[in-house]
């Protein structure tokens, strides 16, 4: 009993000396912790506004790009018969490129921007223009998609344009690079197509045959068996 007792008094001497330990490390540094707290709720709430203003931009951002693409999905042509339709206007969508590529230059939107205006620029027969989106498109893409469907329009312009060799090129080197990617085989069919217009028959019906045995799914078998029977492959 004795001897419990003497123990108990011992653990509430130290306990006590312990407490007042922390009140003396807390008195001496006070400064230091006050500060410390202060830092840690000011760091707290700056990361709190990093991330609402990052949330708030890229909602502005998908807007004002949503805005973009209202432009581009407008009619090239009126339909017969329609009076007073609203048709796309290119130099509408390069203002409102303008506009997303300076506000937001940090998004994914330009790049996304710059490859609708490379098609719009491309369904008007202007080749040239068209490319130089393009390019500038893959310049500015670190997502996979963005990238092939950029480097799919360059080879497109360049069979267009009839430099041939230019777009095998950059098909060729596109489908090695991404194969697998459920967009290859169309690159690989318009690949195909370049070689028919070179006259290399036996490469345009390897390519043909590469869709059917490395892409049996895709939608493009049936046309490119069909292909390689009217090429006598």
């Amino acid at each position: 009993m004795i001897r419990d007792k003497g123990k108990r008094k011992r653990e509430e001497s130290k306990l006590s000396e312990l407490v007042e330990r922390i009140g003396e490390f807390i008195q001496a540094h006070a400064k230091i912790i006050i500060i410390s707290v202060i830092s840690v709720i000011i760091v707290g709430v700056a990361l709190g506004w990093f991330f609402y203003h990052r949330h708030q931009v890229k909602l502005e951002a998908s807007l004002e790009y949503s805005d973009f693409v209202d432009e581009y999905m407008k009619p090239r042509k009126a339909p017969e018969g329609s009076a007073g339709v609203e048709l796309r206007d290119i130099s509408a969508m390069e203002k409102k490129y303008s506009l997303l590529d300076g506000k937001y230059n940090g998004t994914v939107y330009p790049a996304m921007a710059l490859y609708f205006l490379g098609v719009a620029y491309f369904e008007e027969g202007e080749y040239k223009k068209a490319l130089e989106r393009f390019e500038e498109c893959h310049h500015r893409s670190d997502k996979e998609l963005l990238t092939i469907v950029s480097l799919w329009g360059q080879a497109d312009c360049y069979r267009a344009m009839g430099k041939l060799e230019e777009a095998v090129e950059i098909y060729n080197q596109t489908c090695a690079e991404h194969a697998g990617h459920p967009l290859i085989p169309g690159m690989l069919m318009q690949m195909a197509k370049c070689y028919v217009r070179m006259d290399e028959t036996e490469k345009a019906v390897d390519t043909y045959s590469q869709i059917a045995i490395e892409y049996p799914q895709s939608t493009f078998v049936e046309d490119a068996e069909e292909l390689i029977t009217y090429l006598g492959g």
